[in-house]
């Protein structure tokens, strides 16, 4: 797989890793995005990543709250919500479905060999 491809993949996939991300932890926006290019191997811009947390906060998947650093520097911590929470459990769900129908038909019809 092309690494242009895989990162069409991973960015089609994103909300999910994220949400997953913060199923575990809180984490600020930096933590998210070295988390997912430690999982991935792949680097996403900040660009790329803080449009979607803020989408995602908009619509009540996450919350995110300041949090005092140091003397003066303040950082946004994002965490999980009850609906985001809902909603992972329904994604893993599908997912799982969707890769076991996918993972019978590559043995059933013998497309891995192409």
């Amino acid at each position: 797989m092309s690494v242009d491809a895989l990162k069409n993949l991973v960015r089609g996939m994103m909300d999910i890793l994220i949400l997953w991300l913060l199923f575990k932890r809180p984490m600020h926006g930096y933590g998210i995005i070295s988390k997912i290019e430690n999982i991935t191997g792949l680097r996403f811009t900040p660009g790329a990543v803080y449009p979607l947390l803020y989408k995602m906060e908009k619509s009540g998947l996450i919350r995110g709250r300041w949090k005092k650093m140091g003397e003066k520097q303040r950082v946004k911590l994002y965490e999980i919500t009850h609906r985001g929470i809902d909603v992972l459990d329904d994604l893993c769900n599908r997912l799982h479905v969707f890769l076991r129908e996918l993972q019978g038909r590559r043995k059933n019809e013998g497309f891995a060999s192409h």
